[in-house]
């Protein structure tokens, strides 16, 4: 089962430490570290790509008066880490221009289209570890362990190291999910659909 220590201890083992966690409360360096890390690793790799087992759609709130160049504002999804697109029935039709914009006291996000009660395609941020495919886990511990090696093992080598390996790992998980999608059906040419 996965858990935050469990993708610690794979981080550290990628490291060359023989140290394991319990916790990321317990005292010790190790477990120091990766409380300094481990969230800000999760959550940039949730952003990386469009994770299947994150996705959701969400219905937006409308809040506020848009700029003057778009017609509606809603209010950023709360857990949310990446707005993608908004969402459509026809998934044939092209896609429907967005922003995402600060709101004017620069306290909030907002979403700014010109799409009526719109819904939208987003990552969520999922925390909890069981949730996550194998591909996000072997992804997050090269991450966490890039952000580990310096710290831990003062080696620059080693994080780069890391980092190579957190790319070639990112490169299959995109791949791995996509091939988990059904993709776009392809578009009528416009001489079928009388638009030419």
């Amino acid at each position: 089962m996965t858990s935050v220590a469990a993708i610690c201890n794979l981080a550290l083992a990628d490291i060359g430490s023989t140290a394991t966690i319990t916790s990321l409360s317990e005292v010790s360096i190790e477990a120091k570290y990766c409380n300094i890390y481990y969230t800000a690793a999760r959550d940039s790799l949730l952003e990386e790509i469009e994770w299947p087992f994150a996705q959701r759609k969400v219905e937006l709130a409308s809040t506020g008066t848009p700029p003057p160049q778009w017609l509606y504002q809603y209010a950023y999804p709360n857990n949310t880490v990446a707005c993608h697109r908004i969402w459509q029935l026809d998934r044939q039709a092209a896609p429907l221009p967005f922003e995402i914009i600060v709101s004017d006291d620069l306290e909030a996000r907002r979403i700014v289209t010109d799409t009526a009660t719109a819904s939208v395609v987003v990552t969520s941020l999922v925390t909890l570890p069981t949730l996550y495919s194998p591909k996000f886990v072997e992804a997050l511990h090269f991450k966490l362990a890039a952000m580990l090696a310096m710290p831990i093992t003062k080696k620059r080598t080693m994080r780069s190291d890391m980092l190579e390996a957190y790319r070639a790992a990112l490169y299959s998980a995109a791949a791995s999910s996509r091939n988990q999608q059904v993709g776009e059906l392809p578009r009528d040419p416009d001489w079928i659909t009388g638009r030419g």
